[in-house]
């Protein structure tokens, strides 16, 4: 009976840091979501690296929220803001209206 009981104690612990290294931290998770996010819908224009200018667009590191928030989705830039360049170049995406937030604390994320 001790035996059994011992066995189960130990399984018991076992169980819960198997659990606790599987799980992923919701920022952690966030961060990985907001650099696919970039990889897939910034990177061919922007460079890899936010710091950089692209080959089309400038770097984005430095680009305030509010602009961020506006211009990726409805393609539009807060009233009174001058942009880096004045190309209509940029596309909008819509899709990535409640996203926004994920790809800029990426980009936040990479400033040294």
């Amino acid at each position: 009976m001790i035996r059994l009981l011992s066995i189960l104690i130990v399984f018991l612990i076992l169980s819960q840091c198997v659990k606790a290294s599987t799980t992923i931290p919701t920022d952690k998770v966030q961060h990985i979501e907001g650099k696919r996010l970039y990889v897939l819908y910034c990177v061919s224009c922007h460079n890899s690296q936010p710091s950089k200018p692209g080959s089309m667009g400038p770097e984005l590191i430095t680009t305030p929220s509010d602009v961020f928030r506006t211009k990726v989705p409805y393609g539009t830039y807060p009233s009174g803001y001058k942009p880096k360049r004045h190309t209509k170049a940029m596309q909008k995406f819509p899709s990535l209206t409640t996203k926004t937030d994920l790809i800029y604390n990426y980009i936040r994320s990479t400033k040294k």
